[in-house]
C-alpha cells in the first residue's frame, strides 16, 4: 500500500523568528487523523528544535533535537484529532535554510 502525502509546509531561506517563539504564522492542522508529520529541517545556526502541541486549551512543548548548523535533520511526529502543531527554535538571528512538513497517511 502506498501512503498518501500532503505538503503542509515548505520554507526556504526565511529569517528565524525570535528564540522560543512559533516559527509558523499559523498552526498546522492535520487533514487526516491519526497521521504522521514528517519534518525535514536545516538551520544556519545551532540550537534546540522543538514541537508545540496545542489542543485548543493547553500547549505542550517537546524537544525534537539539538541541531548543528548546516546539518539536515529528519523527524516524525504522531498527530491526533484536535492537535494544532507549530515549531520553535532556541536561537535567534539565523536563517531557516529549509523546513518541510509532509503529512503522511494511508
Amino acid at each position: 500500500m502506498v501512503a498518501d502525502l500532503i505538503q503542509q509546509v515548505w520554507l526556504q531561506n526565511e529569517a528565524q523568528p525570535a528564540a522560543d517563539t512559533s516559527i509558523l504564522a499559523s498552526n498546522l492542522v492535520p487533514v487526516n487523523f491519526p497521521t504522521i508529520f514528517k519534518i525535514q529541517v536545516l538551520m544556519s545556526n545551532g540550537g534546540v528544535f522543538s514541537v508545540s502541541y496545542n489542543d485548543g486549551a493547553t500547549t505542550q512543548v517537546g524537544i525534537l533535537g539539538t541541531l548543528t548548523a548546516g546539518t539536515v535533520y529528519l523527524f516524525d511526529i504522531l498527530v491526533h484529532l484536535g492537535d494544532y502543531i507549530n515549531f520553535q527554535y532556541s536561537a535567534t538571528g539565523g536563517t531557516i535554510q529549509l523546513l518541510r512538513v509532509i503529512e503522511s497517511f494511508n
